[in-house]
């Protein structure tokens, strides 16, 4: 075959391929898709928040003086009485200090009471009068000081409650300010929760709130926010919150996980209300970030990044990313592609 046939048959050849790459051209076929609006959604005004279980009275003890642990009369989880002594340390020199300052208190009123007389008459020096006073000041501020270090070898319950924590042993040597007991009482617990600073000013003391407690049996427990907090973590920039709850001694205690859902009032729960959508449209990518899939013109898959927040009874509140007006892909998010073609179903 010579040249100029061979030319005339790659000629055909290309002809043929074109043609054949125009005739199976056709792309390939839009996703059939479902959408919702990601308009913003009121939350019946119920918030959902996970916390734990705290003490609303809880007081730490220690001994005001430093000394040798003599002897602990409680222990961890035994109820005591307002009153009650819970421990002491080795107080021989602190009553040898007290004996010695009610002895010179003694001898400072003695010399009081006689001097006096001469006083009275004018046959005391002024000066010498007020050196008596002096003297007989001194020694009955050294007996209470006296008597207040020897107070302060024993420590005792200022409240009726439940010891929760103890620090201390026997024979121990304590410093004044650490801690060696911690009082609670069980009867009046608090659940406490943090809550970003856009949301602090949703809430308000006396709202209605229930706490589910899933370690005991996953039982409902009404409640009422008592406490709302003034000034925000330095870390995380959050606020605390606490729900007054009736406490059930020996099966509730601090520490335990808790899920509270806080029934906001009525205008408050609409206030800059969030966009809402169904956890199940919701993608997590290999990066942790979460996005949607959006209907763009209604043609066209597009991708958008997203900022969650809370979760709630309708699903997962939209933080970030979107402004209301988009249309969300809510079928078929597993068959589509950044850029591909769409038709909506209905």
């Amino acid at each position: 075959m010579n040249i100029k046939g061979i030319s005339s048959l790659l000629i055909v050849s290309f002809a043929v391929a074109a043609v054949s790459c125009r005739e199976n051209n056709i792309g390939p076929r839009p996703v059939q898709v479902k959408v919702m609006q990601s308009s913003a959604t009121a939350v019946d005004g119920i918030r959902n928040y996970s916390g734990t279980t705290n003490s609303a009275v809880s007081t730490n003890l220690s001994f005001g003086i430093p000394g040798i642990v003599k002897k602990v009369h409680v222990s961890e989880g035994q109820k005591v009485k307002k009153g009650d002594r819970l421990a002491e340390i080795d107080d021989v020199s602190y009553k040898s200090a007290y004996t010695t300052a009610k002895s010179m208190l003694d001898q400072a009123q003695d010399a009081y009471d006689r001097l006096k007389v001469l006083h009275d008459k004018q046959a005391l020096a002024d000066i010498k009068w007020v050196e008596i006073e002096s003297k007989l000041t001194q020694a009955k501020s050294m007996l209470d000081v006296a008597e207040k270090e020897l107070s302060n070898c024993r420590i005792t319950a200022p409240i009726n409650g439940t010891i929760s924590v103890c620090n201390i042993e026997e024979g121990q040597y304590c410093v004044p300010a650490s801690t060696a007991f911690t009082i609670i009482d069980p009867d009046n617990m608090l659940c406490t929760f943090s809550v970003p600073e856009k949301e602090i000013n949703l809430f308000q003391k006396g709202m209605e709130a229930k706490v589910v407690i899933p370690s005991i049996d996953n039982s409902v427990i009404r409640g009422t926010v008592s406490k709302v907090g003034t000034s925000a973590d330095m870390l995380t920039h959050t606020y605390e919150i606490g729900v007054q709850i009736q406490g059930q001694p020996g099966v509730m205690r601090p520490g335990m996980i808790c899920k509270i859902a806080v029934k906001l009032q009525s205008n408050a729960g609409r206030i800059n209300s969030p966009i809402v959508l169904p956890s199940s449209v919701i993608m997590l990518d290999y990066d942790n970030t979460h996005y949607v899939w959006v209907a763009q013109g209604d043609t066209v898959a597009v991708r958008r990044n997203i900022e969650i927040g809370k979760a709630v009874s309708d699903g997962i509140t939209i933080e970030g990313g979107l402004d209301g007006s988009e249309n969300i892909i809510t079928d078929g998010i597993l068959k589509v592609s950044e850029g591909c073609r769409i038709v909506i179903c209905e």
